[in-house]
């Protein structure tokens, strides 16, 4: 049984490489966390290897890049909806 489950922490968080950076976005996402946690849970979780900052770095990037796509949708339907509400006077 411990086998199977050391294999399984192996499979998802032994090799910062193989890591899925959406595990550490939706972190940052979280009410409770922010990117500061991420960074303090790498160096926890990996304290000798030195591509935890690079790990860090790209959560960052990516958590960046999903918030301006984010925005930039948000703006284009703000947009739109202003643009169709407006509706002409007549009398």
């Amino acid at each position: 049984m411990v086998s199977k489950m050391k294999i399984k922490y192996e499979k998802y968080w032994g090799d910062v490489d193989k890591m899925n950076n959406l595990l550490y976005i939706s972190t940052v996402m979280g009410p409770r966390y922010k990117l500061g946690f991420v960074d303090y849970a790498l160096k926890r979780g990996y304290p000798e290897d030195g591509k935890r900052g690079r790990m860090a770095e790209d959560v960052n990037k990516a958590t960046f890049a999903l918030f301006a796509h984010y925005e930039q949708l948000w703006k284009s339907k703000q947009s739109k909806n202003a643009s169709t509400s407006l509706a002409p006077i007549v009398e």
